[in-house]
């Protein structure tokens, strides 16, 4: 799936990683990116020593699905030490990539590269927090949003980050009313459609408080 050059650029991209990151897959065969996402998981688990794999059979009622918060097939659960709620759903492709590289190096590490207000912003949160990010493979304002759903749920345990492929999930994007990228819905009620600064994405998850 990765050629040299590619797989190349993806062990420097990790390079950084100083803890061990698993990356758990739920598959099933009713849902055809998790056989794509299966193989680039194993090769990418050959990038660097620290990363690691696993792959479950899909099963909403598992514990192991409940453990994780998974509710679809082809999620990936990106796992490190404090065990945060990250998840991806669909093939990190195209422009979502590097983004999801980058995203398996914070949680090795722990920290992101975020302005310090910001990350004292997202840390002072008090209220659970739901996000998903709707996104695809071309969009360009796509990737700085589903980062920042993955910071914030790496930097505080009551958030947790769904970024969602919306052609492979069609049901979830028509459930969703999805008909631009990126769209994060957040708590189930409130959404911000676009490529917004995190200053703007975060007033309207504090403005979402119950």
């Amino acid at each position: 799936m990765l050629d040299a050059n590619v797989f190349q650029k993806a062990r420097e991209a990790l390079s950084p990683m100083k803890n061990p990151v698993k990356l758990l897959l739920f598959r099933s065969a009713s849902h055809e990116s998790g056989e794509m996402m299966e193989q680039l998981i194993r090769e990418l688990s050959n990038a660097n020593p620290l990363l690691s794999i696993g792959v479950l059979d899909f099963d909403s009622q598992s514990p192991e699905a409940a453990q994780y918060g998974v509710k679809n097939p082809s999620t990936l659960c990106i796992i490190g030490k404090e065990k945060r709620s990250i998840r991806m759903l669909g093939m990190p492709s195209g422009m979502e990539f590097m983004p999801f590289l980058k995203t398996i190096v914070d949680v090795s590490r722990g920290e992101a590269d975020l302005a310090r207000g910001l990350q004292d912003t997202i840390m002072s949160i008090d209220f659970e927090v739901n996000l998903k990010v709707f996104v695809t493979p071309s969009c360009p304002h796509c990737p700085g949003v589903a980062r920042l759903a993955h910071i914030m749920a790496l930097l505080n345990p009551k958030v947790s980050s769904e970024v969602i492929e919306s052609m492979e999930f069609p049901g979830l994007s028509q459930h969703y009313k999805v008909g631009g990228v990126p769209k994060m819905v957040i708590n189930e009620a409130k959404e911000v459609v676009g490529g917004y600064p995190p200053e703007v994405i975060l007033k309207r998850i504090l403005d979402s408080r119950p």
